[in-house]
C-alpha cells in the first residue's frame, strides 16, 4: 500500500506546485476525443434502452426473473394415516388377494391407497429418488403390468414379513417416515419478481462507467492540489452510474440485489482507493471501481444471457466476482506504490522504502495475485452448468475483460509512448514540471492513451453485441409484416405471388 509519511509528502506537494498545464498539448486533445468516443458509447446503450423500454412487449424480453429451488416436501404425517393401523389400510381379504385383476373391488380400494400415499408424498406432481423408492416400496400392493391392456397386478401381502415379524403395513409406515430422509426430495423452479436482472441496465452500467472512469482521468490534468477536493470530483464522476442504478431500482425494485452486488463491490474499491490517494501517486488507468463495475456486470451477463438463471449460482458467481475486483485492486496498489518509491530513488528514505517491493515475499504475493486474476473468470465457463451458449462471447467475457485489464495495467502503461523523445523529452518534463523520466501522477501520458484505445475498444464490442442483440429480437416485434405483397393464389394453386403485378396476371 502506497505510503504518506512526513518524508514523501513535502516532495510529492512541491511536485505538485510546479505542475504547470499548457492547455494546446496534441495529447489533452486526444484524451477529449476519447471522452467524445465514450460518450457516443453512452447514447447509443441510452438510446437502446429508451427503445426497448418504451413498449411493454420489447420490455418484457428484457426482463430476467432469477429463479431458487424449493423443496416439496411430502405430508409424511398424513401419508403414514394411511397406513396408521390395519383398520385404515386393508381389509384381511384384500390383504389376501393375490391377483388383483380377478377381484376387480381389491383392485381400486389398492389403486386408492396407493394414490393416496403418493399424492401426500408430491409424487404425483413430481418425481424424485424419494418417489421412485415409494413406487418400488409400493409394487406389492398394486403393480400395472406393462400389458396390452395394461393389467393391475397385487400380491397376497399377509406374507410379506420380516425376520422380527414387522409385516408389511408397518415396513411400508417406517419407509414413509424415513425415505425423505436417506433420498433426495423434489425440487421445484420458483421465479421472484424480487430477484430481476435487467439486460440493458447492465449494458448501461458498462458504458456509463467508461465514459466516467475517463471524465476523471480529464479532470485529473486540472491538477487539484487539495486531496479530499480530488476524491469529491471523482465521487461525482461516478455518481452517473450510481444515479442510472437508482433509477432501475425505483422502477423495478426487484433489481436491487445484483445493483447492491455490483455497485457495492465497486464502492468499497472506490471509497478505500481514494481514501489513501495524494498527489504523487499514479494512478492506473482503469479504475479499480470502474474495473469491478465492468467486471461483475460482463459476470452477470454471461450467466443470465447462457440461461445459468439460478439465484443462488448467480450470487455465488457475483461474489466471486468481488473477490476477483479486490485482486485488480491489489494489483494497481503495487503497481502505484513501487512507482511512486521509484521516482524518489534520490531520496534516501525513498530509496529504502523501494526495497521492500522487490523482495520475494512481496513478488510472490505479486505472482500470486494476477495468477489469481487470470484464473477466476474461468470459474464461470468451466463449471458443471447446463450453458445454452446463446452468447459465447459473453459467456468468455470476463476472462477477456480481466486479461486485457491485467495487460493494460503491467505492461501498456509503463511503456514509453508518447511522440517526444531524448532532449525533447527532458524539456517536456521540465516544461510539465514533471520528475525526470517518470511523469506527474495525474498526467495522461500516450501509454495511458493506449490502455484507453483497449478499454474503449472492449466497450464498443460490447456495445455492438447489445445493439445486434436488440435488432435480432425486438425489432422482430416492431416490424409490420407488409400484407399486399404478399398473396396467396388459390387459382392457379401457387403457394405466394409478390406484388400487385402477379396477381394481374394470375388472373388471366
Amino acid at each position: 500500500m502506497p505510503e504518506s509519511n512526513t518524508v514523501l509528502k513535502p516532495l510529492a506537494y512541491a511536485t505538485a506546485q510546479s505542475a504547470r498545464v499548457c492547455s494546446c498539448r496534441p495529447i489533452a486533445m486526444k484524451s477529449y476525443i476519447h471522452l467524445i468516443a465514450a460518450g457516443l458509447l453512452c447514447v447509443t446503450s441510452i438510446s437502446i434502452l429508451f427503445v426497448s423500454h418504451s413498449q411493454d412487449h420489447i420490455r418484457a424480453l428484457d426482463i430476467v426473473r432469477l429463479y431458487t429451488m424449493q423443496w416439496q416436501k411430502g405430508d409424511t404425517s398424513s401419508a403414514q394415516h394411511e397406513v396408521k393401523s390395519d383398520a385404515d389400510f386393508l381389509s384381511t381379504a384384500c390383504m389376501k388377494a393375490s391377483n388383483s385383476t380377478v377381484n376387480t373391488g381389491c383392485v381400486a380400494t389398492r389403486q386408492d391407497k396407493r394414490d393416496s400415499i403418493l399424492r401426500h408424498m408430491q409424487c404425483i406432481s413430481y418425481a424424485s429418488q424419494t418417489c421412485s423408492y415409494l413406487r418400488l416400496a409400493l409394487q406389492p400392493l398394486l403393480r400395472t403390468l406393462d400389458t396390452e391392456p395394461p393389467e393391475e397386478h397385487g400380491v397376497d401381502l399377509t406374507r410379506i414379513k420380516t425376520a422380527g415379524g414387522e409385516t408389511y403395513r408397518q415396513m411400508l409406515q417406517r419407509i414413509i417416515q424415513e425415505a425423505p430422509r436417506l433420498f433426495h426430495g423434489a425440487f421445484k423452479a420458483v421465479e421472484s419478481n424480487n430477484t430481476m436482472v435487467i439486460r440493458s441496465s447492465l449494458y448501461n452500467l458498462i458504458t456509463l462507467v467508461i465514459f466516467a472512469n475517463l471524465l476523471i482521468h480529464v479532470m485529473d490534468e486540472t491538477r487539484w492540489e487539495q486531496n479530499h477536493l480530488r476524491m469529491i470530483v471523482r465521487a461525482i464522476a461516478f455518481l452517473l452510474v450510481y444515479l442510472m442504478s437508482f433509477v432501475f431500482v425505483i422502477i423495478y425494485p426487484g433489481t436491487m440485489m445484483s445493483f447492491f452486488l455490483i455497485l457495492g463491490a465497486g464502492t468499497l474499491n472506490l471509497v478505500y482507493f481514494e481514501m489513501y490517494l495524494d498527489p504523487t501517486i499514479i494512478r492506473p488507468w482503469i479504475h479499480p471501481f470502474t474495473f469491478a463495475v465492468i467486471y461483475m456486470s460482463l459476470v452477470a451477463l454471461g450467466l443470465v444471457q447462457n440461461n445459468i438463471l439460478d439465484y443462488n449460482l448467480f450470487v455465488v458467481h457475483m461474489l466471486v466476482a468481488t473477490a476477483a475486483s479486490q485482486l485488480f485492486m491489489s494489483n494497481a496498489w503495487f503497481r502505484m506504490g513501487i512507482s511512486e518509491k521509484m521516482r524518489l530513488q534520490d531520496n534516501p528514505s525513498g530509496r529504502e522504502l523501494a526495497q521492500v517491493y522487490v523482495t520475494k515475499e512481496t513478488q510472490f504475493g505479486l505472482f500470486m495475485g494476477m495468477l489469481l486474476q487470470l484464473v477466476l473468470p474461468l470459474y464461470l465457463v468451466m463449471a458443471p452448468y447446463q450453458f445454452s451458449y446463446d452468447s459465447l462471447f459473453l459467456a468468455l467475457s470476463p476472462a477477456i475483460f480481466s486479461v486485457l485489464a491485467l495487460f493494460s495495467l503491467t505492461t501498456v502503461e509503463g511503456m514509453h509512448l508518447d511522440d517526444e523523445y531524448g532532449k525533447a523529452m527532458r524539456e517536456k518534463e521540465k516544461e510539465m514540471g514533471w520528475l525526470p523520466h517518470m511523469p506527474f501522477a495525474t498526467a495522461i501520458t500516450g501509454a495511458k492513451l493506449y490502455a484507453s484505445i483497449l478499454l474503449l475498444f472492449f466497450g464498443t464490442v460490447v456495445t455492438m453485441v447489445y445493439m445486434v442483440e436488440h435488432i435480432s429480437t425486438a425489432r422482430a416485434f416492431t416490424d409490420n409484416f407488409p400484407e399486399n405483397s404478399i398473396q396467396l393464389d388459390t387459382a392457379l394453386n401457387r403457394r405466394f405471388l409478390i406484388g400487385q403485378g402477379l396477381n394481374l396476371i394470375s388472373a388471366h
